[in-house]
């Protein structure tokens, strides 16, 4: 976000300074005016999904940064969902292709939609149809939370799914597709199912 400060140029020793704000996706790009969007303070007070970062000044003029937050939906994730008598399933769709499917036993246990947008946040950003390559070895799943809830791990060749229980209770499954996940994407959807899901 670029921070535009000018005086008018008839009257610059009596008038007060206007401040505009331009929305930008190029930080080093000296044409923002042109290339960028105008937005207001009120816009940017309001913004849902995004954190105002830490201010800069550099040859072009003063900015901040905006972090995406982490409940913000991933810009390359859609979510569908279907509902079935016993249980719900989600899928995480990049363009076409499935990348990943959370299984909700019951009901669902992520009523504020956190959930879904941080596993989101960890599906790779291109998804192909091709095996999973990882060996248990490769994947340390975070512990439990203290609320009796543990995670089990099953993989297989091309196939690689997380349990979420209470005791002995399935409470959700969450299964990953396509050979673009890394060991850390799948700790990163694991961390979340545990931190999560509702009691």
């Amino acid at each position: 976000m670029r921070i535009d400060t000018r005086c008018p140029d008839s009257s610059a020793l009596i008038a007060a300074p206007t401040t505009r704000l331009w929305m930008t996706d190029d930080p080093d790009d000296a044409c923002y005016r042109d290339n960028g969007q105008l937005w207001n303070w009120f816009g940017v007070r309001h913004l849902k999904g995004w954190e105002l970062g830490r201010t800069y000044r550099d040859d072009i003029g003063n900015g901040f940064w905006l972090h995406r937050a982490s409940d913000a939906c991933a810009p390359h994730v859609q979510v569908r969902v279907r509902q079935r008598p016993s249980s719900t399933r989600h899928a995480f769709v990049v363009a076409t292709t499935r990348a990943a499917l959370l299984t909700c036993f019951g009901r669902c246990l992520h009523s504020d939609g956190r959930l879904l947008n941080v596993i989101g946040h960890h599906v790779p950003a291109v998804v192909d149809d091709g095996v999973l390559q990882l060996r248990p070895r490769e994947l340390r799943l975070p512990h439990g939370t203290g609320r009796s809830r543990h995670l089990e791990f099953d993989s297989h060749l091309g196939a690689c799914t997380l349990v979420l229980r209470h005791g002995r209770t399935c409470l959700s499954r969450l299964s990953f597709d396509g050979s673009t996940w890394t060991p850390a994407q799948i700790r990163g959807a694991a961390a979340a199912l545990l931190a999560h899901t509702e009691d």
